[in-house]
């Protein structure tokens, strides 16, 4: 059971809201660069898609945060990837209620500072995650190095 709570993040959690927030900044640019309406109705449709997905993400990441043994290297990835996804998605949810009320430099001034800070906090899980697992789930240096880290 330990070792079903301690398997490592689902990247299908970990990635897919940080491609759909940068598809929406990316299609918010080029609506801002371009201007024409039509890009601006797709932007508009991919932040919300983008929003609905990260709060989902952020429902799945929170009861795998909880599931997983306290103090364990999971347990801290768990949350540090939570933290990160969250950062993402308050920024771009506030992007999506303030949408009608700031110009559209502003609103992507808000959706690139809410991405950075989601990047910097999805390269600290990076650096942050061990190199492997051994069969006790215990961490391990790197594939080649036969013997648990001691740290």
């Amino acid at each position: 059971m330990r070792r079903d709570l301690e398997r490592s993040l689902n990247p299908l959690v970990t990635l897919l809201p940080r491609y759909l927030f940068a598809s929406a900044l990316a299609t918010q640019l080029l609506a801002l660069v371009l201007d024409v309406p039509a890009l601006h109705d797709i932007a508009r449709g991919i932040l919300g898609a983008a929003v609905l997905v990260g709060l989902v993400v952020l429902t799945v990441l929170f009861v795998d945060y909880t599931t997983a043994p306290v103090g364990s290297v999971t347990h801290r990835l768990r949350g540090l990837a939570s933290a990160s996804t969250s950062v993402l998605v308050v920024g771009f949810t506030l992007a999506w209620y303030v949408r009608a009320d700031v110009p559209a430099g502003a609103l992507f001034a808000i959706e690139l500072i809410a991405f950075a800070g989601g990047a910097v906090g999805y390269w600290e899980v990076l650096r942050q995650a061990p190199a492997s697992l051994d069969e006790d789930g215990e961490e391990m240096l790197d594939d080649a190095w036969p013997f648990p880290a001691t740290r």
